[in-house]
């Protein structure tokens, strides 16, 4: 048959090009023959089209269908032809908007969602020709989008010598610029911008160095706190107020604590408690010199005691933590079980296995197990059927909770945020109450109240399933949710249950290489032990003040 002359294989491929570009599918009989084969992707059925008319549909669906804004480019010097077949090696680059479909969970099945995503390709192409059409197409692409790679353009101004020296990655000579002040001539561009950067025109046509004015050094350094409190009320003042009077016990200013600056994880009154919240102010270098930032902890609870915060932790850092660098929150609400309406003191009810999410125990290795409500400490005070309902809530909430709650949330992708809620019986001395965790990423102010509102009186019988999940569903109208009790619940508020047990700052504790939080088990830095014995004692003293403000309100009698 001998080979191909290259004209035909230039014409055929600017023929290729402009049916693409066009999306001009009455092109293709003058490009293919009418048994040519095209072969999208190599051994695949459901690529590979035989026929003039199974490569028209093709078009049709792919090309018409699903492209537009398409841009094509030959790069004719990488053209390699066969010395004895007319089989040609050709290469082109392209790039488009291709609209993508993907199916709406929840939705009929005719629902879509139609994006566009722009691609951009290298593409091989082995053609063989009979006569000056095209009888067999296999192609192969490179998409263009490695941290690496750097696309060329597809326009005119790009040669075809260029096109092939960015291919091979050849090292590129810089053009040599100069500056019009002083009419020195630089290397590249990048020095002539340090050069106009560094200097001043002196109005003669020459450029003088600027005088660089030195740096002030820095007087004040960031310091990180890890610690807990046992009511948010005036916790900032509190912490402030310490920290003055630490500064005034070796002979500093006042000015030595920027009492403005205090930043946190999660804003305090964001809960009624906390085990383990995060907060950063600066100090100034010269009390730091005085007082080592290890000794912070023990010198601050020393003067924080007596209402109720406890310092875990403190370091120097470089950069604060404020609530961007949160990547979620676990919340937990102490709750009385006879505010769930359990039974009476000593009165006994036929137990059953509940699921492991209502009814905990723990295995010598630790997991969790599951465990016979009746052999748990609080099988007296707990209704046996108020228990299925409050574990039936807690997996409603998590369900709807997939997808449908981003309005709770302070983060535009709402379809990552996740919500998870967990109920479980708790042991001795604290048998009285159930423990309702509550995990998602980054909620705003008043949320966790209204969800463990809304799942206390799916408990109580006050709300059917699907008054739960609409009442879940619904959309505030104001940026907080700042109701803190519900009509569901006239007896007690839910505020006064809800304690934050950590925010999860997995990536900012790698930063400053330091366990802040008791539970981010996938950071390689290990908390030491005194940190885990103060959140654990900080979590009993929530207890114990929760119990004493329950006996105090009368609500084990309820």
């Amino acid at each position: 048959m001998g080979p191909v002359n290259r004209d035909t294989v230039l014409q055929a491929v600017h023929l290729y090009g402009r049916a693409w570009t066009s999306q001009d599918v009455t092109l293709l009989p003058s490009l293919f023959t009418t048994d040519a084969i095209y072969v999208e992707r190599a051994f695949d059925k459901n690529a590979t089209f035989r026929g003039l008319d199974a490569i028209t549909q093709y078009w049709e669906y792919q090309i018409v269908g699903k492209q537009s804004n398409i841009r094509f480019r030959h790069a004719s010097s990488e053209l390699v032809r066969d010395a004895d077949e007319p089989i040609a090696v050709v290469k082109w680059l392209a790039e488009f908007d291709n609209r993508r479909v993907h199916r709406v969970a929840g939705k009929a099945e005719s629902s879509t969602d139609k994006t566009y995503k722009h691609v951009r390709f290298c593409q091989m192409a082995k053609l063989l020709f009979e006569g000056d059409k095209i009888c067999y197409l296999e192609e192969y692409a490179q998409a263009m989008d490695g941290p690496g790679v750097r696309w060329p353009g597809i326009g005119e101004e790009v040669s075809d010598e260029d096109l092939a020296a960015r291919i091979r990655q050849n090292p590129v000579v810089p053009k040599r610029v100069k500056c019009d002040l002083c009419s020195v001539d630089f290397p590249s561009k990048t020095q002539l911008f340090r050069h106009l950067k560094s200097t001043q025109p002196d109005g003669e046509g020459v450029c003088v160095p600027i005088q660089q004015q030195p740096e002030e050094e820095e007087t004040c350094a960031w310091i990180c706190m890890s610690l807990g409190y046992t009511c948010s009320e005036g916790v900032e003042g509190e912490i402030v107020r310490a920290l003055v009077a630490l500064a005034k016990d070796h002979s500093q200013p006042a000015s030595s604590v920027d009492a403005n600056g205090l930043t946190w994880a999660v804003t305090p009154n964001w809960s009624y408690s906390a085990v383990v919240n995060v907060a950063s102010i600066k100090l100034s270098k010269i009390l730091l010199g005085i007082v080592p930032v290890e000794t912070l902890p023990s010198l601050l609870n020393d003067k924080l005691k007596h209402v109720g915060i406890s310092m875990h932790t403190a370091l120097i850092v470089d950069r604060p933590c404020v609530q961007e660098r949160r990547e979620f929150e676990k919340y937990e609400a102490f709750t009385p079980w006879s505010v769930l309406q359990g039974k009476e003191e000593g009165v006994e009810e036929e137990s059953e296995m509940i699921d492991g999410t209502i009814n905990e125990g723990w295995s010598k290795n630790g997991k969790h197990c599951r465990k016979p409500l009746s052999e748990t400490a609080a099988f007296p005070y707990v209704d046996v059927e108020m228990a299925k309902r409050l574990r039936n809530g807690a997996r409603l909430l998590k369900d709807c909770g997939r997808t449908d709650l981003g309005h709770f949330a302070d983060v535009n992708n709402s379809h990552e945020m996740k919500i998870r809620v967990r109920t479980r019986t708790m042991e001795e001395p604290w048998h009285r109450f159930c423990r309702i965790s509550v995990s998602m990423r980054q909620p705003r102010r008043g949320v966790v109240d209204r969800i463990v509102g809304l799942l206390l009186g799916y408990a109580r019988s006050s709300l059917s399933e699907d008054e739960l999940v609409s009442s879940a569903l619904e959309v505030s109208s104001s940026q907080d949710c700042v109701e803190t009790s519900s009509p569901l619940l006239p007896d007690c508020s839910c505020t006064q249950f809800i304690c934050l047990l950590e925010p999860a700052l997995t990536k900012y504790e790698g930063k400053i290489a330091t366990k802040l939080c008791g539970d981010s088990d996938n950071n390689a830095t290990k908390m030491p032990e005194v940190v885990k014995n103060s959140i654990e004692r900080m979590e009993v003293a929530i207890l114990a003040q929760r119990w004493q403000e329950t006996m105090c309100r009368g609500q084990t009698h309820l």
